[in-house]
């Protein structure tokens, strides 16, 4: 996960996005699948704050985790990427509405597409 709700592990980033409410029978259920969250930006790997970017995380979150074949992008701030190959990967959400039932199934497209290759 990367997001402005992580915290620095999976279990209090989840906490942080559910209000620390159950949510296995819920449209969140899917956060049993997360295995991490993206670094925050710090002193050695950012000059200045400016220079970090959503994409620079998740680029960098790769690159410590060379497992990961596929992958999706769900944010609702596209203007934070500018790589064809992250806007490509992209699901843009809506910040009033959320992750909706057609985001998701773009989501699924995109990652079978990927799997299929």
């Amino acid at each position: 996960i990367s997001s402005s709700w992580r915290a620095l592990d999976v279990p209090s980033t989840i906490y942080n996005l559910t209000l620390g409410k159950d949510y296995t029978n819920t449209p969140l259920k899917w956060l049993s699948k997360v295995v991490g969250v993206t670094p925050r930006p710090n002193e050695e790997e950012f000059l200045l704050y400016d220079e970090w970017s959503r994409e620079g995380e998740i680029k960098k979150y790769l690159e410590c985790h060379p497992e990961i074949e596929n992958f999706i992008i769900l944010d609702d701030m596209e203007d934070e990427f500018e790589d064809p190959n992250m806007i490509g990967r992209l699901v843009k959400t809506d910040i009033t509405s959320g992750l909706t039932e057609n985001h998701v199934r773009t989501a699924i497209k995109l990652l079978n597409r990927d799997e299929n290759k």
